[in-house]
């Protein structure tokens, strides 16, 4: 009998260093979803009233992550910016012009069976669009969606790297 996949168990964020060489992880915690998709580059040659050839090639990986953490040392992470401890007791992130960073993403799945699960790996991505900090509201917890673009790091990788075990592993930043 197969042994699906269910369900959400971890998302865990490093910073990239250089290819294979990433900065610790950190827990995003309170992961709701995590979608990684491999974009295309496509073209097609119509001749004689015929498609001729056709071309898809992968280009980049989309990932988008909902999560409800609001750690200062993921903000870090994604914004380049640096978390400071000003007062005892107290640190900060102060978001100003840094540019973006490239940073690693790794998302933990479970199998139905008890034993297996998968991760699903992009080795180097970069924040697209704005850097969402939590929505606050009255009676919900905060929560924040963001989108990323993953690029091709190298031929260990690629641009999203999908790795499945049959006895279940904590998330490691590259996987092993």
């Amino acid at each position: 009998m197969p042994e699906y996949r269910f369900g959400l168990r971890d998302v865990k964020i490093a910073s990239w260093i250089s290819e294979g060489v990433y900065g610790t992880a950190v827990d995003f915690g309170a992961a709701q979803s995590f979608q990684v998709t491999i974009e295309s580059e496509e073209g097609e040659l119509p001749g004689d009233d015929v498609i001729v050839d056709t071309h898809s090639t992968g280009k980049s990986a989309s990932v988008q992550v909902k999560n409800g953490d609001v750690s200062l040392s993921a903000y870090n992470i994604l914004s380049g910016e640096s978390v400071v401890s000003s007062v005892p007791g107290q640190q900060s992130v102060v978001f100003g012009q840094s540019s973006r960073p490239y940073f690693a993403i790794c998302g933990k799945i479970m199998g139905t069976g008890g034993g297996g699960d998968t991760h699903v790996f992009v080795p180097k991505c970069k924040l697209k669009g704005a850097l969402p900090l939590p929505k606050m509201e009255y009676g919900t917890y905060a929560i924040r969606e963001l989108t990323a673009e993953g690029v091709y790091e190298g031929t260990a990788h690629g641009m999203a790297k999908v790795v499945s075990h049959t006895v279940a592993a904590d998330i490691a930043i590259p996987p092993a």
